[in-house]
């Protein structure tokens, strides 16, 4: 009889232990793959809780719920996160692309250049970071330095459908300006003083970095995932 409740024991810790690890699977897929917000702020809470991520990876968590805080409008929550991913990985180009997407949702926009600049020297061929450079620029009222970075991403990814629209919202703009804009300076954005107020361009929402063989890495440049990049965040 003994034995036999044993067994039972046996059998249901095993389960129960099958049944956790189907669980953090699934919640790790929440975390790194295409999921809904709320699904993946669950699933990086608990891949950053259980101490199995680590490096990169972990990395990739906390830029993974900075998204998802971001697309909710809590730029705060996202902010936090996206400090300690670069904190963990300083050499990743998407992720100080993500943080410069999240500082134009802010309208800081001299913030997110400085983002989107180092995005640039660490990857000069990320389209993401020249499109939202684009956008920080035409909140700066800059339109022509905001065409040459649609102009530049366009190139490096020709038909990109985000930087075609942002670029065409930027000549719409400099046109009701009256012609020619910026210059080498920055300069603070909002609307022009008895002029129109500038359309707001569409940011280029994050990508997921990985490795070869797509698992979830923090560190870097390939493209595996790129989740709602037409979406204006709240």
């Amino acid at each position: 009889m003994l034995r036999m409740i044993l067994a039972v024991v046996v059998i249901v810790l095993a389960g129960a232990s099958v049944a956790r690890a189907q669980s953090y699977d699934q919640l790790s897929a929440w975390c790194y793959g295409d999921s809904t917000d709320d699904q993946t702020i669950q699933g990086c809470d608990a891949v950053i809780a259980s101490g199995r991520a680590q490096g990169k990876d972990l990395a990739a968590a906390y830029g993974a719920r900075a998204y998802a805080y971001n697309r909710k409008g809590d730029y705060a929550r996202a902010m936090v996160d996206h400090n300690v991913a670069i904190g963990m990985n300083p050499s990743d180009a998407m992720l100080r692309n993500n943080r410069g997407w999240t500082y134009n949702n802010m309208r800081q926009y001299e913030r997110a250049l400085q983002d989107l600049d180092e995005a640039v020297r660490l990857n000069p061929r990320l389209a993401e970071a020249y499109n939202n450079r684009g956008v920080s620029y035409n909140g700066l009222r800059q339109y022509d330095r905001a065409i040459q970075e649609y102009d530049e991403a366009i190139r490096l990814r020709p038909g990109y459908p985000v930087a075609t629209r942002n670029r065409e919202l930027a000549v719409r703009n400099r046109d009701q300006a009256g012609g020619s804009s910026g210059g080498t300076g920055r300069t603070s954005g909002g609307s022009l003083s008895g002029g129109p107020t500038p359309s707001p361009p569409v940011t280029t929402g994050p990508a997921v970095s990985g490795n070869s063989s797509g698992g979830p890495r923090g560190g870097g440049t390939d493209v595996i995932l790129q989740r709602s990049p037409e979406t204006n965040p709240r």
